[in-house]
């Protein structure tokens, strides 16, 4: 990571727990080593209608997780838009029109999103909208425990263990989704773990796949 000197960084989510999921430990990392970086998050799917949950819950419960990141300080926007969670596909015409408004409206010089080989239509579609978008911006993947089968980062960054349990209690944060699998603190560090295995070294990382890197 220490080849990206990102000062605008925009973050395009399918769902609130993604940002933490893909990027929560190298955000820490990258606030620590530059705090005037501006973060921009922009979550699509805030619906949640298989768990009850409501946009202004998980709003506050995102709140939380930046508090326990130590991110509560720093320069960050979010943006949710109001499409419903497994539905992306079916949106993908509008989700790329939005991307492009961001685009201009922000104009960042590093974007993380999704990759498109992941398992979850949401995550897919993100992915495959932002390739067709930021072809002249600086274009990272990242990956998300659940569905992340294929994932094959290829730039990596080195996470502290403080850093790495910044993220794992960050996540707690979203009580509907907290008791599932995958955020089980084992499983989080033995999937950061397995992605520090292409380092050949025994270190928690998390991984990007890259499409555009401009340095």
């Amino acid at each position: 990571m220490k080849l990206i000197n990102a000062n605008r960084i925009l973050i395009l989510c399918a769902h609130h727990d993604d940002f933490e999921f893909m990027f929560g430990g190298s955000a820490v990392k990258l606030y620590a080593a530059n705090p005037r970086v501006t973060m921009r998050i922009v979550v699509f799917a805030s619906r949640y209608q298989n768990t009850g949950e409501t946009d202004a819950l998980t709003r506050r419960q995102q709140s939380e997780s930046m508090r326990i990141l130590g991110l509560d300080k720093a320069d960050i926007s979010c943006r949710s838009l109001d499409y419903r969670a497994r539905f992306l596909p079916l949106n993908a015409d509008d989700i790329r029109l939005t991307m492009s408004e961001e685009k201009e409206f922000f104009n960042p010089d590093l974007v993380i999103t999704h990759s498109i080989n992941d398992e979850n239509q949401d995550h897919v579609t993100l992915g495959v909208e932002s390739r067709r978008v930021f072809k002249n911006v600086s274009l990272l993947h990242g990956g998300v425990v659940s569905s992340s089968r294929y994932f094959k980062p290829t730039i990596f960054c080195r996470l502290t263990y403080e850093q790495f349990q910044r993220k794992v209690d960050a996540l707690k944060s979203y009580s509907f989704e907290s008791s599932k699998y995958y955020f089980n603190e084992e499983v989080l560090t033995s999937h950061s773990r397995a992605i520090g295995f292409f380092l050949e070294e025994n270190v928690l990382v998390e991984g990007f796949e890259v499409t555009n890197l401009y340095v």
